[in-house]
Order: structure tokens, then C-alpha cells, then sequence
């Protein structure tokens, strides 16, 4: 889940019922398989305990430097990983168009390398 992200900060009061997917959120990114899929990426939270209960919230940001602050009271936790899956999917097709000179936005993209790519990725059929 952390592999295309650098940092994840989660805020969320104890008492709070609407904080219920940042510490859902906190438990998936903390415990040991998350932190080994990405050992860079800085995982960070705090536990406000005031009389006046704020807002709960998660930050993401991705590899890409590309940021999210997200407030929980709306979401399920399902909801967060959902976006977090889908970035890491736009940056890896990223990673393949730029390995095969895939430019979508430039008429001057070879796109040469995209057969072979594209039978890679369909388990070598063609």
C-alpha cells in the first residue's frame, strides 16, 4: 500500500466516532508488511485530545509529490485505500509510456517498444 507513497500523516481524535477510517487507515499503514512494501516513506500521526474534537484528516503524498488531504467524517477507510490504489496505477502506466517513449500529448512519441511491452504485460502472448 506505501509503495508509491513518501509520506502519510493521519490527525484524529480518540473519542471521535467520524475518525473511525484514519485510524483504520493507521493500523493498514503501520503494521509491518505495509511499512516493508516502502521502508522510505514516512508514516506520521497525532492523537489530538482536546476538549473541542477537530476535524480528523489524512495527507498523503505520492512519489510524484502530488498531495491529498483528505477528512474522514465522509469516507470509509475503503474509500482511501481506493484512491491510493488508483495513483499508484496512473504512476506506474506513467512509468511504462515514459519506458517505451509514449508521450500522449506530443505528436513526436516513437510508441515503438509498445508491442513488446504490451505482450510483456499479457504473459508473453501476442
Amino acid at each position: 500500500m506505501l509503495k508509491h507513497l513518501k509520506r502519510v500523516f493521519i490527525q484524529f481524535h480518540p473519542s471521535d466516532a467520524r475518525a473511525t477510517p484514519a485510524r483504520e487507515l493507521l493500523a493498514r499503514v503501520g503494521n509491518d508488511k505495509a511499512r516493508k512494501s516502502n521502508p522510505d516513506c514516512v508514516v506520521d500521526y497525532k492523537v489530538v485530545e482536546t476538549a473541542q474534537i477537530p476535524r480528523s484528516f489524512i495527507e498523503l503524498q505520492f512519489a510524484d509529490n502530488e498531495q491529498h488531504k483528505l477528512y474522514t467524517a465522509d469516507l470509509k477507510v475503503a474509500d482511501i485505500v481506493k484512491l491510493i490504489e488508483q495513483k499508484a496505477t496512473e504512476m506506474e502506466l506513467r512509468g511504462v509510456m515514459k519506458d517505451v517513449n509514449f508521450d500522449p500529448y506530443s505528436s513526436q512519441s516513437t510508441g515503438k517498444a509498445a508491442a513488446p511491452a504490451a505482450a510483456a504485460a499479457a504473459g508473453g502472448k501476442r
